[in-house]
């Protein structure tokens, strides 16, 4: 980062103990997506100083940091979190949100740089979720916004001897709230677009349904989102309702599955216009434009 337009003086930096993986994966995303654009622009990049491969190499080294935190169990690839990260629930599977950019970062790196590996841990990372999908379509799930993979130890609890901290952790089964649920159905119509025999049509359609049923309902008249999934064991948390309309734009794009998407995610915006602007709202508002544009807003696909 190009620092020199802070005013000279001597700043004091915090050391920062463990790197947290959901970002990494959203700076991998976002490198990418800059890398891509850069490709797209052709003759019209000369003037940057980056090269799209600098910026895809970027990712992929970010990305490799985490590689001490992968757990493989059966041949299923997920992310724990450090023993030494300053929070609780250390060495236990992350949420789902926490992986999702990662997994779409090393689908298209493995197909940039025609590395099996990468791509085939991508599609690994992916595999939970969409299992989760398949449940809910056979009746055995009340919903899939679970926060965390359905069945790991930070699921269900676990007990153990070390750390010495966490002997006892008790399971987490709460659902995701519809601020983080956005990261995955952002991951999940790219995973469409990227591999569509990944995830098909009919997949998209109950993830629509799903969101209808779980995070919409109305106050006052009007459209708002749910904070949790409405399930049996899942609030509605209502004194929060409101607090993620003003960047539910993800949602538009699944309208090309769901037809009366798009009417409510423009009702909830033009009900609900951002109080504040900031970088999700400037991010939901263009997926609401493009989807009234009938642009698609996934980056990477053939």
């Amino acid at each position: 980062m190009d620092l020199r337009f802070l005013a000279s003086r001597e700043f004091s930096l915090v050391q920062q103990f463990a790197a947290h993986f959901v970002h990494t994966g959203m700076i991998a995303r976002s490198l990418i997506c800059a890398a891509e654009a850069l490709e797209a622009a052709g003759n019209r990049a000369n003037d940057s100083d980056v090269s799209p491969i600098e910026l895809y190499e970027a990712a992929r080294r970010a990305l490799m940091v985490h590689d001490d935190e992968i757990l493989a169990r059966a041949g299923q690839y997920w992310y724990i979190t450090p023993a030494d990260f300053p929070s609780r629930r250390l060495g236990l599977e992350v949420p789902h949100n926490h992986v999702v950019d990662a997994a779409t970062s090393f689908i298209i790196l493995g197909r940039k740089f025609r590395d099996i590996r990468l791509g085939s841990l991508g599609v690994s990372l992916t595999r939970p979720w969409l299992h989760e999908l398949a449940m809910l379509e056979r009746g055995d799930l009340p919903h899939p916004w679970y926060y965390y993979p359905f069945g790991s130890d930070s699921f269900k609890g676990v007990v153990r001897d070390s750390p010495v901290s966490e002997r006892e952790v008790t399971g987490v089964q709460r659902g995701e709230d519809s601020s983080h649920a956005i990261m995955r159905v952002r991951a999940l119509l790219e995973w469409q677009a990227i591999d569509p025999q990944l995830v098909g049509g009919k997949t998209l359609k109950l993830v629509a349904l799903a969101f209808r049923k779980n995070y919409m309902t109305s106050k006052s008249g009007l459209a708002t989102l749910r904070w949790l999934p409405a399930a049996p064991n899942d609030r509605s948390d209502k004194a929060r309702l409101g607090h993620a309309d003003t960047y539910s734009g993800a949602w538009g794009a699944l309208h090309r599955w769901d037809p009366r998407m798009k009417r409510r995610i423009n009702l909830m915006a033009y009900s609900h216009p951002p109080q504040r602007v900031f970088g999700a709202t400037v991010l939901s508002a263009a997926e609401i434009v493009a989807m009234n544009a009938e642009l698609p807003t996934n980056a990477s696909y053939d």
